[in-house]
């Protein structure tokens, strides 16, 4: 799946152990909000190799908690609760103990057990709950001392470039490759360290192999904020994906560009246009009768998103689509296969690409992840993320497939593959049609509204997204929807652009300027509750605007003083802070009001749990529709098995917002405490026996809030996808027309 089997993705355990030379980069600084390492009820190759682990803790620690925490963390106990440290089978108990953060074996003390008896007096055995708690400190530091008698070792051979949490350094590599136990063990025999690859072998690089499967494993972290950390990065994830395109056959843009001789010299978002064929070649060619003309490629910005970007997105940080123009024919229109597009919008450091095979018309998703200088030093601030600055001075890029992402939170696929694998995939564009409600265009009241907002924050002379400043006014919608429509994809429950500003208007007559009365739709409230109801990613916003005039106006008047050269960049507050707080549900980054558990889950996770995914990654043992959560064979989770997932999903729901692995991720959803402990009380019902962690969490009672009228029927998750089901497809004998006026 992954094109080499020892990169372990979203979802799985990981042993992190890359061993590079300290001259490389660090630290991988992407961020959106989430992730899923799902680290419980995972068996991998750091576990399976821990015989010594098994040994000292079945001599320490295992006679503590089997004697005392039996009564539920084991898989006979009467209420069964997760993990299973202290089971009657001590190899599973082992196993369970380290592969859910319950010890750190580096500081005893903030053990998940040690903290819970002593901090929450957490099934305290004796009245003493800290009496308890010393002794179980005690076990886990005689176990620590004897698994982890590599430590030294590591200390003076490896820390000084892989930093002494295996993290890495400001300017050194974290351990972030998976090897087995073997494996590892022999690449430091011969490999490390880089100064004397022949100093330290047999018991010593075994030793160190040990500390490090112990310590550094991702399932030991805490807190994990990159979605991407496990993967390769650079020229190895290079090599993998150059591999797997041509194991494929493909024949598209970015085969040619980084799989044929040297990879290119990428320092900044120009050149990676120009690598990909869409360079801006005649900054000359202003207005919109140029837009995709005389050398330059097509573009259009949009100042809302429904996208995996959608938090960033806004009239000030707008998002930038560039992409070839569609071809047309003695005037019609007519499939492009071969065409590429690029989305990129500041704040998160990377772009996505997707490519249509020149042969066959598939599309390919890709992204293009990028390191700032400001990474080097860990001091990346709004100043670097979010304007001019993370556009140049890349000091090194990765490029994933879709089917490096496809287990992750960035994953492409859910959104353009709707109707799941061996289907054809599709490009989106919600709004597809004129007035083309949250797109820049200079001869539309919305379109005008958001280019005013945008230069009013950044001025007539800033280029963005490698857009040049002069022709930012050209901005066209229209040439995007042509490219769609051209190809044949349809868009499921579509945005209509002209019916629902018209009822906007109607109801805030004010609009699209002045948004501080929001709007009503009937036509947007029947295609928002198809989303509700989970059948189908969420829509755009009903107005013009997402933004509060109040932050707008804040926010707008800090980028003017930056732009000036009265505001420090390091001083410059975070400019995506400008949404309209009361109408988050609808703008998308809430759930509807009143919703009971389960439809809290429905709305909040159907995109990314649903049965019409890839059966076989690990996220897909979560499923809305419960009775289809599957194992990655394709069978049916039941019994244990289907309660040890859903008690994973409690536990998820449950972690910091900062913590990607929380479920919803936050990019897409934020949910509040009570609809947190709604969603939590529903999982609890419909588990075969309640684990620990439904103890405190009310019964549920289902009491679903009625969804608002609206007018006009339903949509599917999935949408029929029509002649652009493999590709490039058979355009309308007639268009609808742009009113390209």
């Amino acid at each position: 799946m992954w094109g080499t089997p020892k990169v372990i993705a979203w979802a799985m355990l990981f042993s992190c152990c890359l061993m590079t030379a300290c001259s490389q980069q660090a630290n991988k600084s992407i961020n959106p909000s989430e992730n899923a390492i799902d680290s419980a009820n995972s068996n991998s190759s750091n576990i399976n190799s821990r015989a010594t682990n098994q040994d000292a803790f079945t001599q320490t620690l295992y006679p503590i908690v089997s004697e005392f925490c039996s009564g539920c963390h084991s898989s006979i106990a009467t209420i069964p609760a997760v993990p299973f440290f202290a089971d009657p089978d001590p190899t599973l108990a082992g196993n369970e103990l380290f592969s859910n953060h319950s010890v750190d074996l580096l500081n005893p003390s903030q053990s998940n057990i040690v903290v819970k008896v002593q901090a929450e007096a957490h099934n305290c055995w004796t009245v003493d709950c800290l009496a308890d708690a010393s002794v179980l400190e005690a076990s886990i530091q005689e176990l620590a001392s004897l698994v982890n008698v590599g430590q030294a070792s590591y200390a003076t051979l490896c820390a000084n470039c892989h930093g002494d949490n295996g993290r890495g350094t400001a300017t050194t590599v974290g351990l972030t490759r998976t090897f087995d136990l073997t494996e590892l063990t022999s690449l430091i025999e011969t490999t490390m360290p880089t100064t004397d690859p022949t100093s330290c072998v047999g018991t010593c690089a075994s030793d160190i192999a040990q500390f490090v499967f112990n310590n550094f494993s991702a399932a030991n972290t805490l807190l994990v904020e990159d979605p991407l950390v496990g993967l390769p990065e650079g020229t190895e994830q290079l090599s993998l994906m150059c591999n797997e395109l041509q194991t494929t056959g493909a024949n598209n843009v970015v085969r040619d560009a980084f799989c044929n001789g040297a990879p290119p010299q990428i320092q900044g978002l120009t050149d990676l246009q120009a690598a990909l064929g869409l360079a801006f070649s005649n900054p000359n060619a202003t207005g919109r009768r140029n837009n995709g003309r005389r050398g330059n490629p097509a573009f259009t910005l949009t100042g809302h998103s429904s996208s995996l970007v959608a938090r960033f997105v806004s009239a000030i940080n707008p998002r930038a689509i560039i992409f070839n123009r569609a071809n047309r024919v003695n005037g019609n229109l007519q499939p492009s296969p071969g065409f590429v597009a690029m989305g990129f919008v500041r704040g998160d450091q990377f772009a996505e690409v997707v490519t249509s095979d020149r042969v066959t018309g598939a599309l390919t998703f890709f992204l293009v992840t990028f390191k700032n200088s400001c990474n080097l030093s860990n001091s990346c601030t709004p100043g670097d993320l979010l304007t001019p600055a993370i556009e140049s001075n890349w000091v090194e890029y990765t490029v994933y497939s879709q089917t490096d992402l496809q287990n992750t939170i960035l994953d492409c696929l859910q959104c353009h593959q709707p109707n799941g694998p061996g289907t054809g995939s599709i490009l989106r564009m919600q709004e597809l049609r004129n007035p083309w409600t949250h797109f820049f265009r200079n001869n539309r009241p919305g379109g005008v509204a958001l280019l005013n907002d945008f230069v009013a924050a950044h001025g007539p002379n800033e280029d963005y997204a490698g857009i040049p400043a002069q022709l930012i006014e050209a901005s066209d919608p229209a040439e995007l929807e042509d490219l769609i429509v051209a190809n044949g994809f349809n868009q499921p429950n579509e945005f209509r652009s002209r019916r629902i500003e018209g009822q906007v208007s109607a109801s805030s007559p004010a609009q699209p300027q002045n948004n501080d009365i929001p709007g009503v739709s009937n036509t947007w409230q029947r295609i928002y509750n198809n989303t509700v109801q989970g059948q189908a990613i969420p829509v755009p916003y009903h107005d013009v605007k997402v933004t509060d005039s109040a932050k707008l106006a804040s926010l707008t008047a800090s980028y003017r003083a930056f732009v000036n050269g009265t505001l420090a960049a390091a001083d410059l507050p975070d400019i995506r802070d400008v949404f309209l707080d009361s109408m988050l549900p609808d703008i998308g980054f809430r759930v509807m009001s009143g919703l009971d558990g389960q439809q809290v889950i429905t709305q909040a996770c159907t995109q990314c749990h649903n049965s019409q995914l890839n059966q076989s990654i690990s996220r897909a043992r979560f499923n809305v529709n419960i009775a289809n959560m599957s194992d990655t064979q394709g069978g049916v989770l039941s019994g244990a098995a289907l309660d040890a997932e859903i008690s994973l999903a409690i536990t998820r729901l449950n972690l910091p917002a900062e913590d990607v692995r929380r479920m919803p991720p936050e990019q897409f959803k934020t949910l509040d405490t009570a609809e947190i402990q709604a969603a939590s009380s529903y999982l609890c019902s419909i588990m075969t026996v309640p684990d620990g962690q439904c103890a405190n969490i009310p019964a549920f009672v289902a009491s679903p809030a009625p969804l608002p009228p609206a007018g006009g029927g339903g949509g599917r998750f999935g949408g029929a996808i029509g002649p652009g089901a493999g590709g490039a497809g058979t355009p309308p004998t007639t268009p609808p027309p742009n009113d390209d006026d």
